[in-house]
């Protein structure tokens, strides 16, 4: 019955296509799918950049075995890939500001409400974090991912981030990586969220200081996500109406080992 609703869903988009309308997440992650089974896809309109970030993270993760990972912000709770990611005995750990909505019943899957600015976490605990599209939001108001409405008074501070990135890197294990993707192109603040520049991004080199790195670009033009040079995304701007920022064109792929 529910494989028949999302097939409906789907179904419904192509016919009313909206983004982040009704049936969109449920093709985008027909779309999700079909790439990690090295499927060809051939787009016709405009699909978020989850479908450049989760490949990545999925292709980059497909080599640990019997290792402790966090997802900071649980973009990746979703059962099919989840499923893929404890196929491999891995413990999965899904930290957010909010308690999650969606919770895969397994003793190798915990969920923690945590500020990720201030982990309780051991030092050294992780073997892979990925954030995936997550500290852009941090010091914004974030009340909309808050499920049970409860939020207190929000204070924007853009540079909280700093410090998220300060923890993510105190509880990864030496010679391990973070995963980070990021909205990037022209310099945009939003209520809910900021779109960093190489400017931003070089500050986050610096305050992680990996003993090595490595970026990938890529920006949604000609109705494809292109892999580019930083220098192709920098006037390019956000999807937003308003003060709210809602997708992007461009986006930053950071691999950092401590």
């Amino acid at each position: 019955m529910i494989d028949f609703l999302k097939q409906i869903s789907i179904l419904y988009y192509k016919v009313f296509p909206k983004l982040f309308g009704i049936g969109y997440n449920q093709y985008k992650i027909s779309i999700i799918k079909k790439i990690l089974e090295n499927k060809e896809i051939n787009l016709n309109r405009y699909i978020d950049e989850r479908i450049v970030e989760i490949p990545w993270i999925m292709q980059n993760l497909n080599f640990f075995e019997n290792n402790k990972i966090l997802d900071a912000g649980c973009t990746l709770n979703f059962n099919y890939l989840i499923k893929k990611i404890i196929k491999k005995k891995n413990k999965l750990t899904f930290i957010n500001l909010y308690p999650e909505k969606n919770v895969f019943q397994s003793n190798l899957v915990n969920y923690e409400t945590q500020d990720i600015t201030d982990m309780k976490f051991e030092s050294s605990y992780f073997d892979a974090i990925t954030c995936i599209s997550v500290i852009e939001h941090i010091g914004h108001d974030n009340s909309i991912y808050n499920i049970k409405k409860d939020s207190k008074s929000h204070i924007l501070d853009k540079n909280l981030y700093k410090k998220a990135i300060i923890e993510l890197k105190r509880v990864l294990k030496p010679n391990k990586c973070l995963y980070l993707t990021i909205p990037f192109g022209k310099k945009m603040t939003f209520r809910n969220y900021q779109q960093f520049d190489i400017d931003d991004l070089n500050l986050m080199l610096n305050i992680f200081s990996p003993k090595e790195y490595f970026l990938n670009f890529y920006k949604y033009e000609n109705l494809k996500w292109n892999k580019v040079d930083y220098r192709s995304c920098k006037h390019t701007e956000a999807i937003y109406e308003k003060e709210i920022g809602i997708s992007s064109n461009s986006v930053a792929l950071v691999k950092l080992k401590k």
